[in-house]
C-alpha cells in the first residue's frame, strides 16, 4: 500500500514538503491532534525532523494567539476596569486577529483536504 502522504514517492519526497504538510495539518481546527499524531506515526513514513519542525511551525500562530488572549485576560482583570457583567473574551481579541485566524483555518482545511484527495487517488492508481 502507498504512503497516503507520500505526494509523489517516498525517496523523491523533500524534506520541506513534509514540513509544509504537517503545517497544513497544525493550522487545520477540524484534525484532533490525537487522531493526527497517531496517523503521522503509524501510517507514513515521514521524518521525525520534518514532524517537529511542522509541528513547532503549525502550532506557533495559534499558540501566539492564546497567549495573546491569556496575557489580555490577566491585565484586564488586574485593572480597576474589570466588571464581572464584560461578557466575552472574544472581546479582548482585534476582529482582523479574529477573521485572520479563521481565514488561515480554513486555508489549511481546504488545502490538507485536496492534498488527502490528491494522494488518495495516486494510491488507488498504484494498487
Amino acid at each position: 500500500m502507498a504512503d497516503p502522504l507520500s505526494l509523489g514517492g517516498g525517496a523523491t519526497r523533500g524534506f520541506f514538503k513534509e514540513v509544509g504538510l504537517l503545517v497544513l495539518l497544525r493550522q487545520s481546527p477540524f484534525m484532533p491532534f490525537a487522531v493526527s499524531n497517531y496517523y503521522i506515526g503509524a501510517a507514513t513514513q515521514l521524518r521525525p525532523g520534518a514532524v517537529a519542525l511542522g509541528t513547532l511551525l503549525g502550532c506557533l500562530p495559534t499558540n501566539v494567539l492564546y497567549t495573546f488572549i491569556g496575557a489580555s485576560s490577566k491585565a484586564l482583570l488586574l485593572s480597576d476596569q474589570f466588571d464581572l457583567s464584560f461578557g466575552s473574551f472574544k472581546d479582548l481579541v482585534p476582529k482582523r486577529a479574529q477573521n485572520a485566524a479563521i481565514a488561515v483555518g480554513f486555508v489549511a482545511t481546504v488545502a490538507l483536504g485536496f492534498l488527502i484527495m490528491q494522494t488518495m487517488k495516486q494510491a488507488q492508481g498504484d494498487a
